[in-house]
C-alpha cells in the first residue's frame, strides 16, 4: 500500500495537481485519496482507473490512461482490493448524486436481449428516471426484432 501511495504521489506531483484537485477529478473525497496516498487504505482497480483518468485528463506527459492504470496496479501489487459485486448499484448511486448536484434528472436505459427459437430477438427495454433517490418514472416494454446479420 505504501508503494501505491508513493507511485500515486509521484505521478500527481509530476502533473502538478493538488490532492484535492485530483480527488475531485477522480470522483473521490479528498480524505479517501489522502488515505490511498499515505498507504492507509486498500483500493480497487476501478478506483485506480478513475485516478489515472484524472491524472491524464489535461496532460500527455504520463502516457495513456491505460498505461498509468497499469503502473498504479503494479505498484499496488497484492494489496489491490477485489471489485465489488454491487458495482452497478454503486455506479447508479454515483450518477444520481451527480444529477442531484447539477439539479438535472438522470435517465438510465437498459436493454436485455434474448434470442428466440424462431430466429427473432426479444429486447426488454427498461427506462428509469431519477431526480434524487426517489424513482420518478419507470417504464418497461418489449420489442421483437429480426437479428442484424
Amino acid at each position: 500500500m505504501v508503494a501505491l501511495g508513493a507511485c500515486s504521489r509521484s505521478l500527481r506531483s509530476e502533473v502538478g495537481l493538488s490532492q484535492a484537485l485530483l480527488a475531485n477529478r477522480a470522483g473521490l473525497s479528498e480524505r479517501s485519496y489522502r488515505r490511498i496516498e499515505h498507504g492507509d487504505r486498500r483500493t480497487r482497480a476501478s478506483t485506480l482507473r478513475r485516478l489515472a483518468d484524472g491524472l491524464v485528463a489535461y496532460t500527455s506527459t504520463l502516457g495513456t490512461a491505460d498505461e498509468v492504470t497499469t503502473r498504479l496496479i503494479t505498484a499496488a501489487g497484492l494489496t489491490l482490493a477485489d471489485e465489488s459485486e454491487y458495482q452497478s448499484r454503486v455506479e447508479a448511486r454515483r450518477r444520481r448524486r451527480l444529477a442531484k448536484a447539477n439539479r438535472r434528472p438522470v435517465t438510465e436505459h437498459v436493454i436485455n436481449s434474448t434470442r428466440l427459437p424462431n430466429g427473432l430477438v426479444l429486447e426488454r427495454h427498461r427506462h428509469t428516471r431519477w431526480v434524487t433517490r426517489q424513482t420518478v418514472h419507470e417504464r418497461e416494454y418489449d420489442v421483437v426484432r429480426k437479428p442484424f446479420e
